[in-house]
Parts: C-alpha cells; sequence; structure tokens
C-alpha cells in the first residue's frame, strides 16, 4: 500500500494502472504455477519408473545374462528413457514460454 502511496506522488492516475496491471496478473501466476506443478510431477513420476526399471534389471543382472534377455531390457529402459526426457523437454518448453511471456 506504501509503495502505491509513492507511486501515485510521481506517476498521478498511471500508477493505478500499474497497480491494477499487478494484480489482474496474480490469477494467471497461480495458473502458471499450477499447471508448472502438474509438469514436474509428470517428470518425477518418469524418472521414478525409469530409476525402478533401471533398479530391478541391475538386481536381476545374473537372470538376465543366464536367459538372454538384455535386448527386451534395452527396449524397455530405453522406452522409459524417451518417455522421460519427452516430459523434460516439455516442462522446459513450458518453462521458456513462461519466461518469454
Amino acid at each position: 500500500m506504501t509503495m502505491t502511496a509513492v507511486l501515485w506522488t510521481y506517476n498521478g492516475y498511471w500508477s493505478l494502472a500499474g497497480v491494477l496491471l499487478l494484480v489482474t496478473l496474480i490469477p494467471s501466476q497461480g495458473f502458471l504455477a499450477r499447471k508448472l506443478g502438474k509438469l514436474r510431477q509428470k517428470v518425477a513420476v518418469a524418472t521414478d519408473k525409469r530409476i525402478r526399471a533401471l533398479v530391478e534389471m541391475i538386481d536381476g543382472m545374473l537372470m538376465i545374462k543366464m536367459n538372454s534377455w538384455e535386448s527386451l531390457y534395452e527396449r524397455k529402459l530405453g522406452l522409459l528413457r524417451r518417455y522421460s526426457v519427452s516430459a523434460i523437454h516439455e516442462a522446459h518448453a513450458y518453462i521458456w514460454l513462461i519466461i518469454i511471456y
């Protein structure tokens, strides 16, 4: 409130326009924060799935080698990695959109 009074003394009615603009941007900031939170959750879930599969593969390395399942696990981990990277790219694109906005 004090800053509004200071702005009023220097800028007059234009200070109200600036304060009104800031107040109208508050809901959009909330929307952007919720969207970014959902994207971060998506990235975390994708990364958790990939890490869990990697740990499972490392734990069962002997069985994988004995049964020649390397290519199966390689494909599985490759798909999980691609999904994880695409989620990260989506989040980064959204962050850049926010920065430009």
